[in-house]
């Protein structure tokens, strides 16, 4: 079990429905690959946690590391966990 911990400012401001969208969009994503986490932000500045097994994970990071919506994405903890902190949120 991996839980990784990311950082990311927006390229662009993100309107809330935009916002809706792309948590309605990750929750059936993570609910279907079994990962659970947050996604919180303020501003332009995005704090995500991606709790799952360690392939599925780094995948999932993978697609924020590229998405042309983000821009210094950077790690702050990639750790193998005994169990989840989130194991009821698919994406909170």
């Amino acid at each position: 079990m991996r839980s990784l911990v990311y950082t990311s400012t927006q390229t662009r401001p993100i309107t809330d429905s935009e916002l809706a969208q792309i948590l309605a969009v990750g929750r059936e994503k993570n609910t279907a690959l079994g990962v659970t986490g947050i996604l919180a932000h303020k501003g332009d500045n995005c704090l995500g946690i991606l709790e799952g097994d360690d392939d599925v994970v780094h995948a999932r990071f993978e697609q924020v590391r590229i998405d042309p919506r983000h821009t210094n994405v950077r790690v702050l903890l990639d750790e193998e966990v005994q169990e989840r902190t989130f194991p009821d949120w698919s994406m909170a």
